[in-house]
């Protein structure tokens, strides 16, 4: 196969308008995620809000967006914006992303989309009841190599898939204060980091019928942090298959994922979710490489977003909201299993 094009975006003579965006958020995600938005032809940021009007101001004079607005103000503003990228931290996904649909605009929410399915079901129920665009922003499943693994796939290079494992943890540390450790901002490992790989298993597998987790509250010192630290979920299918998955924020796991098939396997590059690239074995012995190429790491998915707007679409189909509620089916239980506060959302708290 080869390699995908760097940039997607081809210069047209009668270029429509810009999809216009507001970001909520002004944090790392938002600050990560902004070179991106630059990058894209046919998208312009056009307002930012925060938890101060100093905040979002900081973070408009960075970025050189034109309005900036603290969350209080942001409804009374009147701001003329298609879609809402929601960047706050997971606790205050649901507030943020209703309050977009409230405004009129579509809603690109962060992953993990919600703490629970209780939080997602009135998300998707008002963007469903006003023709709203709803998506989770899980960019992995936009990314050149992991639709060139699905095609591979679909081909039959691996025969039948059977198994998949994948890792993704690191060790964080408290001190400065690190959201990850911090309970009512939705920290631990599953919102940040247990999606990664059970989105993966949601693409090539759908959806599970048994879940089972172990894990821990514990942090450095042994004591319950109130949030689940480590995880390893194992997924059953109906037909035998399995997924296995193991996250943490106190160990560093190698950051690999394997698909294993009754003919091959599909061995992704490390940092599996936004690798460059593949290799296929089989089991005949040989192998085949193959390479991806992107301009940035969520330029795929903003491209996509884009596109769907335009044609009308309430959801992408290569992010459907189908597949993000059964991945947070897959969270809820995860966290019932193992326990914490990641358990027990606090549902209709305020954007940070």
């Amino acid at each position: 196969m080869p390699c995908e094009s760097a940039n997607a975006d081809a210069p047209t003579r009668d270029a429509p308008r810009p999809v216009q965006f507001v970001v909520i958020g002004t944090g790392r995600m938002a600050d990560a995620i902004m070179p991106d938005f630059q990058l894209v032809d046919g998208v312009e940021v056009v307002a930012v809000a925060g938890r101060s009007i100093e905040n979002a101001q900081y973070f408009a004079n960075r970025w050189g967006i034109p309005a900036a607005f603290s969350l209080d103000d942001l409804a009374a503003a009147n701001v003329d914006a298609d879609l809402c990228y929601v960047a706050t931290t997971p606790a205050h996904h649901m507030t943020a992303a209703m309050l977009a649909l409230d405004l009129g605009m579509g809603a690109l929410v962060e992953k993990a989309f919600a703490r629970s399915a209780a939080e997602a079901a009135p998300i998707v129920a008002a963007a469903a009841r006003e023709h709203r665009f709803l998506m989770e922003a899980m960019w992995m499943r936009f990314n050149p190599h992991i639709l060139a693994a699905v095609e591979a796939v679909a081909d039959g290079e691996i025969g039948e898939p059977r198994l998949l494992t994948a890792a993704f943890g690191r060790p964080v540390p408290y001190e400065p204060p690190r959201w990850l450790w911090d309970p009512q901002q939705g920290g631990g490992t599953l919102f940040d980091q247990a999606v990664y790989p059970l989105a993966l298993a949601d693409v090539f597998f759908g959806e599970p019928v048994s879940v089972q987790a172990w894990g821990t509250t514990a942090g450095y010192e042994g004591d319950d942090r109130g949030l689940i630290t480590e995880a390893a979920v194992l997924l059953g299918y109906s037909d035998g298959a399995q997924a296995v998955s193991t996250t943490s924020i106190r160990a560093q796991l190698v950051p690999a994922a394997v698909l294993s098939g009754s003919e091959g396997a599909i061995v992704f590059d490390e940092g599996f979710w936004a690798a460059n690239g593949f290799t296929v074995r089989n089991s005949s012995g040989t192998t085949r490489r193959i390479d991806t190429l992107r301009d940035g790491n969520w330029t795929p998915m903003l491209r996509a977003v884009r596109d769907a707007y335009r044609q009308g679409l309430t959801e992408h189909p290569l992010s459907p909201m189908a597949a993000t509620l059964r991945v947070t089916a897959v969270l809820d239980q995860v966290a019932a299993q193992i326990g914490g506060s990641s358990a027990r959302p606090h549902v209709g708290t305020s954007p940070a």
